[in-house]
């Protein structure tokens, strides 16, 4: 798949595509590979955590308030968790998991 040429547009959209083909839409929370809380097709929780509201109205997301205040909560926890400077990356890995399935 060509992405030269293309217009600003057909390039974002070409490339969302791209992307949402390789790593599929989830509907559900899940961690990526280095345990970061993601959701859809790569967006990591943890790296929008101060817009992340934002960006779900700008979607057409919607949710209540519960489940934006759980939200808010793992995505603060997993920060924590990933900050850590006691853990491993895989004691860290674990932990967020752990906390995404709760």
């Amino acid at each position: 798949m060509a992405l030269t040429g293309l217009h600003a547009t057909d390039y974002e959209s070409t490339l969302k595509n791209l992307i949402a083909s390789k790593e599929g839409y989830k509907t559900k929370v899940y961690t990526d590979g280095v345990g970061v809380p993601t959701i859809g097709a790569g967006y990591a929780l943890t790296s929008h955590s101060g817009n992340w509201t934002t960006d779900f109205v700008t979607a057409g997301i919607a949710l209540t308030a519960a489940q934006r205040i759980a939200l808010q909560t793992l995505i603060t926890d997993s920060n924590e968790i990933l900050k850590s400077t006691t853990l491993t990356t895989a004691q860290k890995v674990t932990q967020v998991k752990i906390g995404v399935r709760a």
